[in-house]
């Protein structure tokens, strides 16, 4: 049986965009990943991010080529104006208001005929050779994959913690064709009754109807409409919503120039006749679509369900087209829970080095909880 190669791994810095993008398109031909961590979101994220963030590449290679990539961007966070780190993060920035891009189904793109050694190796190299850091955040890992597996079991010196763990609930489209099994079949009755009943009381006031945007000036309608409803649901909620920054419209509006061509985006929009019931912004990559932000037209008729309807009518549109999975994305929507058929566990985790300021840090919430304060700590 013959060994493993050698995997040799670096932190470089990124000198040429077209460069990095021709290794990493020809290494994600032969990698699992999603497109959360795919060149086409990729370098859309590195090209809007601010000049001072330089993320820095993970570099892992034998003598057969690269094998391994990721991008590192380190990033001085002080919580709670007391403790101070300086943290890693994977295809994040660190800065609050720039990932709330929110980046899921996460982790480093590696040969799949390699990739726990790629993986291994990659972490080691971090935690041997790369010394500016208290703490690597991982975050949006799917726990089923191996790179959880692996951070599931640090070294003595370094502790984990798992900042949030959430349900990502799916539909299993692949599964509904072949079984040739209806979709409304797999929902509770409770769930089927509420959608036709409201898809019912839609009807009886024009045909139920859904619309995918073909050209780039109806992607920019629906986008501008699904923010819209988007933005005032939020706000009416005393929230900043998806789109309150500059640089998430701005990387938005140039993702979709960028990937519709290469249909990549899906922006629906389901109607009543003419009125609309909501707008979904979705991707599409390897079969799997990702359900990634939606506006809706409430009104004050709870029978009227217009999320329920317009998710319902996507999956079914999606099912028909021959995607292999419908992706809710993380969250404990309870819409979200009626209308999936699977679900698997994803993890925001974070490994520490043993710091003073992170014991402190525990003292401080523990401090917290005991007093009741909600505000006191972030």
């Amino acid at each position: 049986m013959s060994e493993s190669p050698t995997i040799n791994v670096s932190l470089v810095e990124i000198d040429n965009l077209d460069e990095l993008g021709a290794i990493w398109t020809d290494l994600q031909q032969h990698s699992r990943h999603s497109f959360f961590t795919s060149w086409g979101w990729l370098r859309c994220w590195l090209e809007c991010l601010p000049a001072s963030v330089r993320p820095r590449i993970l570099l892992a290679e034998t003598h057969d080529g690269i094998v391994g990539l990721g991008l590192f961007n380190r990033h001085r966070r002080r919580r709670a104006k007391v403790v101070s780190s300086h943290g890693l993060f994977l295809n994040e920035t660190g800065d609050e208001l720039l990932d709330e891009l929110t980046v899921e189904h996460n982790g480093l793109l590696a040969d799949t005929g390699s990739a726990a050694d790629v993986q291994r190796a990659g972490i080691e190299f971090l935690l041997e050779q790369v010394a500016d850091w208290d703490e690597i955040h991982w975050g949006g890992i799917d726990a089923d994959d191996g790179l959880s597996q692996i951070l599931d079991e640090p070294p003595l010196n370094i502790r984990r913690k798992v900042i949030k763990e959430c349900a990502c609930a799916t539909v299993n489209l692949a599964a509904l064709r072949e079984s040739k099994t209806e979709y409304f079949a797999k929902l509770s009755s409770n769930t089927r009754q509420q959608v036709r009943r409201s898809m019912r009381l839609y009807d009886a006031e024009g045909k139920l109807e859904l619309d995918c945007a073909d050209s780039p000036d109806d992607a920019v309608l629906f986008f501008d409409e699904m923010k819209r409803l988007h933005q005032a649901y939020w706000e009416a909620k005393g929230k900043r919503g998806a789109f309150g920054t500059e640089f998430c419209d701005r990387f938005h509006r140039r993702l979709i120039a960028d990937r519709l061509p290469h249909g990549e985006i899906q922006l629906l929009r389901v109607r009543s006749g003419t009125s609309v019931l909501g707008y979904l912004y979705n991707f599409v990559y390897q079969g799997r679509v990702y359900c990634y932000q939606s506006g809706f037209n409430y009104d004050d008729d709870p029978k009227r369900k217009p999320g329920l309807v317009s998710h319902a009518l996507a999956v079914q549109y999606n099912l028909d087209r021959g995607a292999a999975v419908y992706d809710f994305l993380g969250g404990d929507s309870r819409y979200k829970q009626s209308l999936c058929t699977d679900s698997v566990l994803m993890r925001w985790l974070v490994w520490q080095r043993p710091r003073w300021r992170f014991r402190l840090e525990d003292a401080l919430r523990g401090m917290k909880r005991r007093l009741g304060l909600k505000n006191w700590i972030a």
